[in-house]
């Protein structure tokens, strides 16, 4: 994944993501042991050297769903998830700009709401972490792993462009359009959020969650069924319903973005572009709910690995 800044991925605009931990956000060595006194080993921005790698969530992964968590030597933290649809898997992600220990503590450093502090241990080739969730105590076991084989064996996957949602400066990315800035299209890293202002002729009752993910220069919207047993997101499978494909384009001059999208009708004709502009969610200059959607999908990463606990 590219990019400085949060995203945020599987959230869902209704879910919060994973746990404080794995999916936590935003290759490898021998680990040891650590406690309240200084880590074994300090990497760039004061991060325990130990923990840099990928790392696989066994709690919150299933047969439908995968975690990953990645601590940069750079100093860059960043969750990969991996969510499967019909027969393929959609790949999204989140970043966190700074991630470093103190101790027996990782702290991540997001931009705008500060620092989440989470309790680690180490033993071999295993993590444990342990945060907390509404006055709640959740632990993440989590698994080094090799990103490439461990994506090799998952079969199709089809990937979220990053320039989608992410973009250097930009805490939470989203577009306005540029002829009726009420009008708000939001990538979130692998679900999306537009008004119904491409999907306005979906029947509601063909899905009820809606992911994207992209192919060259197209990108797809897909309605999708969530079918969930009790409570627990484990037992969730996702099958395709509606769809919509668009031609996209992010240009970049300087410090200004513009993305132009471009309906692709039946036939194969492409419709009248659309310009869309860049906005930052985290802004204060947007609503009170879209700062709350914003933060409960920023502002604590590690949440995103207890998928069983929000809803």
């Amino acid at each position: 994944m590219s990019g400085s800044v949060c995203g945020s991925w599987f959230s869902s605009k209704t879910r919060l993501f994973l746990s404080v931990l794995i999916t936590a956000v935003f290759s490898m060595m021998v680990f040891v042991g650590c406690d309240d006194g200084n880590p074994s080993g300090k990497g760039p921005g004061g991060g325990d050297s130990n923990l840099v790698g990928y790392w696989l969530d066994n709690i919150e992964s299933s047969d439908n769903f995968k975690a990953i968590i990645h601590f940069e030597a750079s100093g860059k933290f960043s969750l990969v998830e991996f969510q499967k649809v019909n027969d393929f898997w959609i790949e999204g992600g989140y970043e966190i700009p700074i991630w470093r220990t103190n101790g027996n503590r990782i702290i991540l450093t997001h931009p705008v709401y500060g620092d989440e502090e989470i309790k680690y241990t180490l033993s071999g080739n295993t993590l444990t972490v342990t945060f907390y969730d509404d006055d709640y105590e959740y632990t993440s076991i989590l698994t080094r792993t090799d990103f490439s084989s461990f994506k090799s064996s998952l079969g199709t996957i089809r990937a979220t462009d990053p320039d989608l949602y992410l973009a250097p400066g930009v805490c939470d990315l989203a577009w306005e359009l540029s002829t009726d800035r009420s009008k708000e299209i939001d990538f979130d890293g692998g679900w999306f959020y537009d008004g119904e202002y491409y999907t306005s002729d979906w029947p509601w009752s063909n899905f009820n969650n809606r992911m994207w993910y992209t192919i060259g220069s197209r990108v797809f919207l897909i309605g999708v069924k969530e079918n969930c047993v009790g409570d627990n997101w484990d037992n969730c499978t996702y099958t395709m319903g509606e769809s919509t494909e668009l031609d996209y384009k992010v240009t970049v001059t300087g410090s200004t973005r513009t993305l132009t999208l471009r309906l692709v009708e039946e036939g194969g004709s492409l419709g009248e572009p659309a310009v869309w502009l860049p906005t930052d969610l985290c802004d204060d200059r947007y609503s009170q709910t879209l700062s709350k959607k914003s933060k409960e999908k920023s502002k604590s990463p590690f949440k995103a690995l207890n998928r069983s606990v929000v809803k």
